[in-house]
């Protein structure tokens, strides 16, 4: 999807072990907004309605490191506070009490509410239609919570969430580095079956083999632009150059700092280049690693 110079991807992905991450990424073209950094938010709305019984799903919040879990028995907001502690949000059918833990990803911890988002979560009851705040100002895009976490519209008592359908609200941000449009910013939570059959595997993209993971062009062949993925398993300066098949240096496609477990993207750009097989060499202070490229023409 496209909004302006704005690229985005939505993406589901089902694991054998019942997990699921709802995945969405964000990029952009080349243009005078993306030279600033900035943020991009997404707000997942989640209608689990477990064993078909939509009445009596239980939601609940649990802190790891004060080894607490507190139900929630009205419309809530919260935050998940200090990153470290590890707070995630589980929803449970109230009778078989199979359900699901909505974890945090490492990328979605990095950034803290603002003024802008506001909160990390909220458990609502659901009403039909209601898929927003209800703002339309353009002048005013923040999330208004207080319009949700309430019967719609109106200034009374948060609504009872017990026996009745309930929804619950889950907040992802990126922060976009300016200078760099062709970044690719993937967040999402890990949602993890509990009390099903299945077996339990961590909620996060498997780690770099040998500390890279150095995607093959895509696509590739290619005319006259192609885009290559890598992700380090540490923080570390990171170059990106493309060469010829003699060893010469063509470009530069990545100078800079790279993420700890971050996907980075690198575009090649063939416009003014013969066809050919180019090499793209990839050098941090701890990894390094190559693919190959073919442009035609």
């Amino acid at each position: 999807m496209q909004a302006g110079w704005y690229r985005y991807r939505m993406k589901w992905h089902f694991y054998p072990d019942g997990r699921i991450w709802p995945e969405y990424s964000y990029s952009a073209a080349s243009a005078t907004c993306t030279s600033a950094s900035h943020r991009h938010h997404a707000y997942w709305r989640f209608d689990f309605d477990l064993e078909g019984t939509p009445t009596n799903d239980v939601i609940r919040e649990v802190n790891p490191a004060t080894s607490t879990t507190t139900q929630f028995t009205t419309e809530v907001q919260r935050t998940w506070g200090t990153a470290a502690d590890g707070v995630y949000w589980t929803v449970r059918d109230g009778d078989s009490n199979v359900g699901y833990d909505i974890v945090p990803s490492t990328v979605d911890r990095l950034l803290a509410i603002d003024s802008f988002s506001k909160l990390d979560f909220m458990a609502l009851q659901y009403h039909a239609g209601v898929y927003d705040d209800g703002v339309t100002s353009l002048s005013d895009c923040a999330i208004h919570q207080e319009r949700m976490v309430d019967t719609p519209g109106a200034s009374t008592a948060p609504e009872n969430i017990v026996g009745v359908d309930t929804e619950v609200w889950y907040r992802s941000s990126a922060l976009h580095n300016g200078g760099n449009p062709w970044e690719c910013d993937i967040v999402g939570p890990s949602l993890r079956p509990q009390g099903y059959t299945t077996t339990q595997t961590g909620g996060e993209p498997a780690p770099p083999v040998d500390g890279l993971v150095l995607e093959s062009a895509r696509p590739n062949p290619f005319n006259p632009t192609t885009s290559i993925r890598f992700r380090t398993a540490e923080a570390q300066y990171v170059t990106v150059k493309l060469y010829d098949v003699t060893g010469r240096e063509v470009a530069v496609l990545f100078e800079g700092y790279a993420r700890e477990n971050r996907e980075e993207i690198v575009r090649v750009d063939g416009t003014a280049l013969p066809g050919g097989t180019y090499i793209v060499r990839l050098e941090g202070e701890r990894v390094q690693g190559s693919t190959r490229v073919v442009l035609l023409k």
